[in-house]
């Protein structure tokens, strides 16, 4: 069951046509510009969603298993390159978000979720140590340590195998 609302649960979804004077949408069909235009802006509300202090951990966690899933392989793809950008970017709060959404996943039985999670976090320059940090700093919840600690290893693991690509 999806529980995300708005543009972020359109991903996938063929997007509306879009209209223009003279026509009506069944006669002139989407140009492949068009629905490209429409896939970046689907992705860049998913991504802003994925990272918004408003989500819930259900929303980062279901949020945070799509991108990861979908995440484009292409270097040049401008969707890969918001993502990265904005992962670079993320800030102790919001990487404490993910980790209590990978907690929750994991509670929930769903250990899938989690580790789409935590390949999110990869993008997080210094992901490991900066969780390392806020373990020590008390910013993680009791709950969430352990999760805390096994995301920091798979980080490491990560790095060591050279990811991301």
């Amino acid at each position: 069951m999806n529980k995300i609302r708005g543009a972020s649960a359109r991903i996938g979804a063929a997007p509306e046509p879009k209209q223009t004077a003279g026509t009506d949408a069944a006669s002139a069909p989407p140009s492949a510009s068009d629905l490209a235009a429409d896939r970046e802006l689907e992705w860049k509300a998913m991504v802003d969603a994925f990272l918004s202090s408003a989500a819930s951990l259900v929303e980062i966690a279901d949020t945070g298993y799509r991108l990861s899933r979908f995440y484009p392989a292409a270097k040049d793809d401008p969707r890969r390159a918001y993502a990265s950008e904005r992962m670079a970017a993320v800030d102790d709060k919001q990487i404490v978000r993910i980790i209590d959404g990978v907690e929750l996943a994991i509670g929930d039985g769903r250990g899938d979720v989690g580790d789409h999670l935590c390949w999110m976090l990869t993008y997080v320059p210094d992901g490991a140590t900066r969780i390392e940090r806020l373990i020590q700093r008390g910013s993680v919840s009791r709950r969430s340590r352990g999760v805390a600690s096994e995301v920091v290893d798979f980080l490491r693991r990560a790095k060591a195998d050279g990811l991301p690509l």
